[in-house]
């Protein structure tokens, strides 16, 4: 199945969102979401935000025209150096499970945001590794080594997997610690009623999106697709990261005409506020406020 017919094949999330101040309030029918929290039917999404940390501009863009990406970050009123960015896990509630998606790059940094969220570690059964990159997997393990998440199997693409077990850097090293507590997989995976992982190829070629939903609602977790808002107005300025640039952009730009086609709900993993919807014009993308 190419990524083209399961990015077609997800289902769409009404419209109707209202900002106030910082925070999103929406009531449509059986939705309410308030900040990064989200509820509609029975399914339950927290947003929790596990450290961050700052990233060069021309990291984020690798190809962007020196001139074009000034110009974008001074209308932006972004810095020119280095970027605030924030790793926006997102836990799922759903049918008495509760399934993590990523998990920042330390695990006691992990373990305080659960702990301000008044979410018991204990209980989480399932995380989620999007990608094989150091800031969605690192805090998989403490400094000791332990697992983060005592009672959790952890789920990663057999690519990434076969790739990242392979190099000798602190990634290797959290999956290989990890060991047979990583359940390994090719999507298109149904992981719960209502949580599909499906191919994303391009950042890494393993990476995965999570698409949850319930009815004619639709949350898509997704992962490292889009890094930065400026990738909405830009999807052709891929990440200096990505393994396949061409890939990853042609994956970035099915994922926004989608969203913007349906209406669906993103959770955008290194966006300030991770939670939005794209709009589109003839000429280009935008972000609905």
């Amino acid at each position: 199945m190419t990524v083209l017919t399961v990015f077609f094949r997800i289902r769409g999330l009404e419209s109707g969102f209202r900002r106030t101040g910082k925070a999103i309030a929406y009531h449509s029918g059986d939705i309410m979401t308030l900040g990064s929290n989200i509820t509609f039917g029975s399914v339950s999404c927290v947003s929790v935000c596990a450290g961050r940390g700052k990233f060069r501009a021309e990291a984020f863009f690798a190809n962007a025209p020196a001139q074009d990406l000034i110009q974008a970050l001074d209308a932006a009123h972004l810095p020119h150096g280095k970027l605030d960015t924030p790793f926006h896990c997102l836990l799922v509630r759903i049918q008495g499970q509760n399934i993590l998606f990523d998990t920042g790059m330390s695990g006691e940094d992990l373990l305080e945001a659960l702990s301000e969220a008044d979410i018991d570690a204990r209980e989480i059964g399932i995380v989620v590794l999007s990608h094989g990159h150091l800031d969605h997997i690192g805090g998989s393990i403490l400094r000791s080594d332990a697992p983060t998440l005592p009672n959790a199997r952890y789920y990663l693409s057999e690519t990434d997997w076969q790739h990242y077990c392979r190099v000798q850097t602190r990634t290797g090293h959290v999956l290989k610690t990890l060991g047979s507590l990583v359940e390994r997989f090719e999507p298109p995976i149904d992981l719960a009623p209502g949580i599909r992982l499906l191919a994303a190829p391009g950042h890494t070629a393993g990476q995965i999106i999570g698409e949850i939903s319930t009815g004619d609602h639709t949350l898509i977790y997704t992962a490292d697709v889009i890094a930065h808002p400026l990738h909405i107005t830009h999807p052709e300025w891929h990440i200096v990261s990505d393994e396949d640039p061409a890939q990853s952009t042609l994956t970035r730009h099915r994922l926004l005409a989608h969203a913007a086609d349906t209406g669906c709900l993103l959770h955008v993993y290194h966006f300030q506020d991770p939670q939005c919807r794209i709009g589109h014009t003839r000429a280009e993308y935008h972000l609905l406020g």
